[in-house]
């Protein structure tokens, strides 16, 4: 499956789910002097979130161009670049939690064809309900790792906004691509074993 093509299945996707498709914001954003460059889908969405302006719908979708100077340090390895476009999918007021991870392992699995059982799942280190929502999905909580700020709280986008605790989607090459650790998991340093592929933000 090409870019095009995830791409297109994933707003196809979304749009089944009664999200609203729009279209990429500038990467110069519009009146957010915190932010030189759009580095994040959510940043066009700042205003609903905070409740300035009203969403044109309570679930969105976009294929967001994005450019990251804070991942400019592993920028050349396999899994960072610094402009890409980042897919999303948003609920202002809407499904929050349960909603979002089911979303999300519907589309890697039955869209993407990936087997479930090649996942793991990051969350931050005291969400419960996140780690009852994955488990009721289908993901066993020995597949389940926490972690603090550092690696599972997002934002906010440039100096002010929305922001919070998350969850992010592992995808696992095996242990032949690990490092050997009994411990090897997510988030493992040096390791090429996990790759994330979705970052599931609770604002």
């Amino acid at each position: 499956m090409k870019g095009e093509q995830i791409r297109q299945n994933f707003l196809k996707f979304f749009e089944k789910k009664d999200h609203l498709i729009l279209p990429s914001s500038s990467l110069i954003p519009a009146g957010d002097p915190t932010l030189l460059l759009t580095s994040a889908g959510m940043v066009q969405f700042k205003p609903y979130f905070t409740g300035e302006t009203d969403p044109p719908s309570k679930r969105l979708t976009t294929s967001q161009k994005c450019f990251r100077a804070t991942d400019i340090e592993e920028v050349g390895d396999s899994s960072h670049l610094t402009f890409f476009e980042m897919l999303g999918n948003f609920s202002v007021g809407d499904y929050f939690k349960e909603g979002a991870i089911s979303y999300s392992l519907e589309f890697v699995t039955q869209v993407l064809g990936l087997e479930k059982e090649k996942f793991a799942v990051t969350i931050y280190k005291d969400d419960t309900d996140a780690e009852s929502h994955w488990i009721n999905a289908g993901i066993p909580k020995n597949k389940i790792f926490r972690f603090g700020n550092e690696d599972n709280w997002w934002g906010p986008a440039g100096d002010e906004g929305p922001c919070g605790p998350c969850s992010e989607l592992h995808y696992d090459f095996g242990a032949k691509f690990g490092c050997t650790k009994i411990d090897c998991g997510p988030n493992c340093q040096g390791c090429n074993r996990f790759i994330e592929l979705w970052n599931l933000v609770f604002m």
